[in-house]
């Protein structure tokens, strides 16, 4: 009788022994096959991954209600969480004057090395005085004599070098994508392309603009400091602006062309609109 409850005994100690054991397996089974906690700061970038794919979203509706407009493509750069993103932004289209912004651009560099002189002559004025009709008043002259002296070739090699992808200002070209005026305006102000004396004479000639109708309206009304280069062509309407006064400062670059060949600024507008929104959320 002792033997046989003994061995009862034995029996439900070894249940109760592999009993704890398998619990124990399944309790830190469970635990690493967890998925590790997002830090803060990774929940933020979730959240904001769902907003961007929702503004994208938002911007799809836009043109799909404005049938007229074939192409439309829509940059973005936000400069607190260093993120781009975009809607049929690598696409390369004729530029219009946007593409000015890389030559202005270009030319102010070699002044900064020293291989030019903003005060050297050129046409009736100084190269300066070019750049700033160029930027501020989108002047075919000052494009003309500009590109007399600097070379397309020589600014796309500049373009490359700088990680702008598909852009040709070759003769009959004039090519860029939303994408690369982003590029591009991120450069200008965040890695030192140009001296300071440089950037602050450039940004002055992109306000108060010979074209001031498509984001603009939309930035003033949010009494928002900004500096853009705009270009209008033939059923071409392009922006791209750098908003610096913003809770979160942000780059937007809107290219769109129309099957009609006028382009109302009204979708830009609604873009423009939207991604506010999204800035004034994050």
């Amino acid at each position: 009788m002792k033997k046989v409850l003994a061995v009862a005994v034995i029996i439900v100690a070894v249940i109760i022994v592999c009993g704890i054991s398998f619990t124990l397996f399944k309790f830190f089974w469970s635990r690493s096959h967890e998925p590790p906690k997002l830090t803060e700061e990774q929940q933020e970038a979730e959240k904001r991954k769902v907003r961007k794919e929702n503004l994208i979203e938002i911007i799809r509706e836009i043109v799909k209600k404005d049938t007229p407009a074939t192409t439309l493509s829509v940059g973005i750069y936000d400069f607190n969480n260093d993120e781009y993103f975009g809607y049929n932004d690598q696409v390369a289209q004729h530029a219009a004057g946007v593409s000015q912004l890389l030559t202005a651009t270009y030319v102010f560099n070699l002044a900064d090395k020293g291989t030019i002189g903003l005060k050297d002559k050129m046409g009736a004025y100084d190269i300066e005085t070019q750049l700033q009709f160029l930027v501020n008043q989108s002047s075919t002259d000052s494009l003309d004599y500009l590109f007399e002296r600097f070379s397309a070739t020589d600014q796309n090699t500049f373009a490359k070098k700088i990680g702008m992808t598909a852009t040709d200002l070759s003769l009959g070209k004039n090519l860029m994508s939303a994408k690369d005026a982003v590029t591009l305006m991120k450069k200008i102000e965040k890695e030192n392309l140009l001296t300071e004396s440089s950037k602050t004479k450039l940004y002055s000639y992109m306000q108060k603009t010979s074209i001031e109708r498509f984001f603009s309206p939309i930035l003033n009304q949010a009494n928002l400091t900004y500096y853009h280069k705009a270009g209008s062509w033939e059923g071409e309407s392009h922006d791209v602006a750098y908003v610096t006064d913003a809770k979160n400062p942000f780059i937007l670059a809107v290219f769109t062309t129309s099957r009609s060949g006028t382009v109302s600024p009204t979708q830009m507008k609604e873009i423009a609109i939207v991604v506010l929104e999204y800035f004034t959320e994050i």
